[in-house]
């Protein structure tokens, strides 16, 4: 017998999770904190033996690439802003139209 509720699939040469009938409903991450607290909440759940290390390992490997968009994106709205800032007002879009109509 396996931990956590696992099982041998068919054959026997890898275990399974057994496959639950009611699907667990969460809403998209808006935040690095919102992320962090599904993984607290993950690590709490391993501990007590209610959710399985590879489910948690998958949840772990999205947050990161989901945190690091997270990093890039703040990171363009704060360069946005000190070119808005440095060019005296004028924001990114209007700047790359008048590069495109040749104006400096």
């Amino acid at each position: 017998m396996f931990p956590f509720g696992i099982v041998a699939n068919d054959n026997g040469s890898r275990p399974v999770l057994p496959r639950h009938s009611e699907a667990v409903s969460i809403e998209p991450p808006k935040s690095a904190r919102y992320v962090r607290d599904v993984l607290a909440n993950a690590m709490s759940q391993i501990q007590s033996r209610n959710m399985d290390v590879r489910i948690a390992n998958s949840l772990a490997y999205i947050s990161t690439g989901f945190l690091r968009a997270i990093e890039v994106a703040d990171l363009e709205r704060r360069l946005a802003a000190l070119e808005d800032e440095h060019n005296g007002g004028i924001g990114t879009t209007e700047r790359q139209e008048l590069k495109a109509i040749g104006t400096p």
